[in-house]
């Protein structure tokens, strides 16, 4: 919720969220958050959040794209730290990072490929931002 939240204290901007997520439960209940965090009498920026039915959709006109992807499943993820310890490669839990983030790499660099097509074709001069830090980014 820290973005929302960021958002809902913004008095400058204001204007409509998109939401998409393949979980289309997760995003309607992200909608009903965010649209309750903009309705509080203490919320300077106004926003109003809405569910899109595909990423083109959600993309639109946008100006700005926030990415946050989970990729695979929670044992997926769990490879990313234990696998390395079979060879004796022991990391902190963080997978963004070293051996783990380079499996970890191998499930998200596809699927950036995808939305950063979707935001080359539907909305070619947004600005985009990933929600995490990742070091993949500087030997993709």
């Amino acid at each position: 919720m820290g973005l929302m939240a960021d958002l809902a204290m913004e008095g400058v901007l204001g204007g409509t969220v998109s939401l998409y997520d393949i979980d289309r439960e997760a995003t309607e209940h992200n909608a009903v958050i965010g649209n309750r965090l903009s309705a509080r009498e203490e919320a300077v920026g106004k926003w109003n959040y809405i569910v899109a039915d595909s990423l083109k959709e959600a993309l639109g006109c946008s100006n700005f794209v926030v990415i946050s992807v989970l990729p695979g499943t929670f044992e997926e993820m769990e490879s990313d730290v234990h696998e390395p310890e079979k060879y004796g490669i022991y990391q902190s839990v963080g997978d963004t990072v070293g051996s783990g983030e380079i499996i970890r790499a191998l499930r998200t660099i596809p699927i950036f490929r995808e939305i950063a097509e979707a935001i080359k074709e539907t909305a070619p001069d947004a600005a985009m931002r990933y929600s995490e830090r990742r070091s993949f980014w500087r030997w993709h």
